[in-house]
């Protein structure tokens, strides 16, 4: 369960109100998300699985930017994309910051990620999403401004619900 990743959010603007000072803003990453992803090996047959735990940006804090690309309340980190490629057939095309997506202000949020996977087996890979932000923006506090929406969608743009699963055939590619 996200549950706990959800808590801090509520602590954090109540705090906020009594001692803006002192509290940071919301995080793009809290919730984390965490896209689950299986596929037919061709030569066993069995069914291989990875999950992604993929991260946004650190609220702003009261002395200084947040950090980028980081989770929040756990602090995890984004794995290598070699490490992806390496247990799952699937090429990371792009993986990168995006400037400004942080919320503006006296001190801006860290800045959340672009990220494109492709599917390089010769099976369509199943893709179970749990993605959070890409209807309501992480809130800055003391009059900074909200982070920019996550996204999720295949490669040629189509949108997609970020709580459904998808086949990802094989040669496509699946945007965060």
């Amino acid at each position: 369960s996200q549950t706990g990743k959800f808590l801090p959010i509520p602590v954090m603007r109540a705090l906020a109100q009594a001692m803006p000072d002192k509290v940071i803003a919301d995080s793009g990453s809290a919730p984390l998300w965490c896209p689950s992803f299986s596929v037919r090996d061709p030569e066993t047959r069995n069914t291989v699985t990875h999950t992604s735990m993929l991260t946004g940006g650190f609220g702003a804090r009261a002395s200084a930017d947040g950090i980028s690309a980081i989770d929040f309340p756990s602090v995890i980190v984004n794995v290598p994309a070699e490490l992806h490629e390496h247990r799952f057939p699937v090429l990371i095309r792009r993986w990168n910051l995006i400037p400004d997506s942080g919320g503006a202000g006296r001190h801006r949020g860290g800045m959340g990620f672009d990220f494109e996977m492709q599917n390089i087996s010769g099976e369509p890979i199943t893709a179970s999403l749990r993605c959070e932000r890409t209807e309501h923006p992480a809130e800055g506090v003391a009059g900074g401004s909200p982070g920019s929406l996550g996204r999720v969608a295949m490669g040629d743009g189509t949108k997609l619900h970020p709580k459904m699963i998808y086949a990802i055939d094989p040669g496509q590619s699946l945007l965060f």
